[in-house]
């Protein structure tokens, strides 16, 4: 026995291929199943003969579950579900285009999202595909060794296939890509170049998104199912199932959430699935404040506030409150800091500016609170956060010194001995405002290296360009 996954390209599951996988957690893992990060279905202590994977789809793989996949990621939940509808969740276009890459890719990572960034590492992938304006333009973002890099223009739907498998060639000769190869990139395939796109304007992390049912824009419906605990009983996935092959359902998604979401529900069919849910004790709202709380070892208090919470009707999903500092670092918006004293504790509340945790900027109260005046301070916090949505730009612009310039023959390239990050003297440092064509011998002795902050005296030739 042994703990294995079960991986379909961004997170697209035929009905039949989850209730197959419901079956195989039920004959060997007391029916209880997990969704992973990468939108992968794990099944502990199953058998990898199990006859049940033998009935999934040709594409879908069954892999020990600490293999690393290069995965194809599909963020439907971004785009759908924080009310910011975007045409490829409407028309199905991110389902199109992850079809084509099914069995995944072998030396590189790839994301289709939309503009909304509801993950904490927003474009961490190799390719970052994210819907523009205009239906099938998309712009694209690819990570380098020295940094994320949006190109200036958009790419159609027809073209992306192609961009993949150039960028994954080149993945084969080398762990990282560099700016060069960027460059390359750019000029070899058919971007539309325009100014409009050369910097990408992404909405604050500010939108709930919805557990329950959340209307489409063509009068359908689509359902968002959590766990609280990511532990999902076999028993309910297959009643899943068998509804939406009742009502002709083809397809259930995965999603990074992690979730279950079903699209395309007709309006008369609500009351089916509300039926369901209730059975099983999943709550239509975001009653169930639990999902908020990281590493909360003080469970009288995370009560107190959950109570708050609802007697306010404040929905806060997405914003995650901890009361170890640890999480508060790594993955969570508001830390509350316990001090005790003589007759009763009080309490300080640290949290990131505007509540998003790509925040660097931290806020603290001026001096502790009592529990009630805690309660309603963050009751405050939340209330502002959802009224708050001001568009921001992200720190990826396009650099025009990086499209494909014919390289000077005198110019040469130095790498920096402990991360391999190369300095081209033709492209210059767009982080330090370094011009392009400056000299390596030019740059002052205080510069350093971008990636690892490694000094100058550092970098090696390794020679033309």
């Amino acid at each position: 026995m042994t703990s294995l996954q079960v991986f379909s390209a961004g997170g697209l599951y035929a009905v039949n291929d989850l209730n197959h996988c419901a079956y195989a957690a039920y004959k060997y893992n007391q029916g209880k199943l997990k969704f992973g990060y990468r939108q992968n279905i794990i099944i502990d202590n199953v058998a990898s003969d199990c006859p049940e994977f033998k009935s999934l789809n040709k594409h879908i793989q069954v892999l020990p579950a600490d293999t690393n996949i290069q995965n194809v990621a599909c963020s439907q939940d971004i785009g759908g579900l924080g009310f910011s509808h975007d045409w490829a969740y409407d028309n199905e276009s991110y389902q199109e285009l992850v079809s084509q890459f099914y069995k995944g890719t072998q030396n590189c990572s790839i994301q289709f999202s939309s503009t909304l960034p509801v993950t904490n590492s927003p474009f961490a992938s190799d390719i970052n595909l994210i819907t523009s304006e205009k239906p099938n333009h998309w712009q694209c973002i690819i990570k380098t060794a020295k940094r994320q890099v949006l190109f200036p223009g958009i790419l159609i739907s027809s073209d992306i296939k192609e961009l993949v498998l150039d960028v994954e060639q080149r993945f084969k000769q080398k762990s990282s890509l560099t700016d060069m190869d960027f460059a390359q990139v750019y000029s070899n395939h058919n971007f539309q170049k325009t100014d409009r796109y050369t910097s990408l304007s992404l909405p604050r992390r500010t939108t709930r998104l919805s557990h329950g049912f959340i209307p489409m824009q063509n009068g359908e419906w689509a359902l968002n199912i959590l766990s609280t605990d990511n532990s999902w009983d076999w028993k309910f996935i297959n009643r899943l199932t068998v509804v939406a092959k009742e009502q002709h359902l083809g397809r259930f998604y995965i999603t990074p959430q992690p979730s279950i979401l079903i699209k395309h529900i007709k309006g008369h069919e609500i009351p089916r699935w509300t039926q369901i849910l209730a059975e099983y004790n999943f709550p239509m709202a975001y009653g169930d404040n639990d999902l908020l709380f990281k590493s909360f070892n003080n469970i009288s208090l995370r009560n107190k506030l959950a109570q708050a919470f609802n007697d306010a009707a404040v929905y806060a999903h997405n914003v995650r409150i901890t009361s170890n500092v640890k999480n508060f670092e790594l993955d969570a918006e508001i830390f509350i800091e316990e001090i005790s004293g003589f007759f009763s504790k009080k309490y300080r509340v640290y949290y990131r500016t505007n509540l998003d945790i790509r925040e660097l900027d931290i806020q603290v109260t001026e001096r502790p609170m009592k529990l009630d005046d805690l309660c309603q301070f963050i009751i405050k916090l939340m209330k502002q956060h959802h009224h708050h949505t001001p568009a921001e730009k992200l720190d990826l612009k396009a650099s025009k010194s990086l499209l494909l310039q014919a390289p000077d023959e005198g110019h040469q390239t130095y790498a920096c001995k402990a991360c391999l990050t190369e300095y081209i003297e033709d492209l210059g440092d767009p982080e330090t405002n370094t011009k392009p064509g400056t000299l390596f011998n030019d740059l002052p002795q205080s510069w350093c290296c971008p990636t690892c902050e490694e000094p100058k005296q550092s970098f090696e030739l390794v020679g033309p360009v």
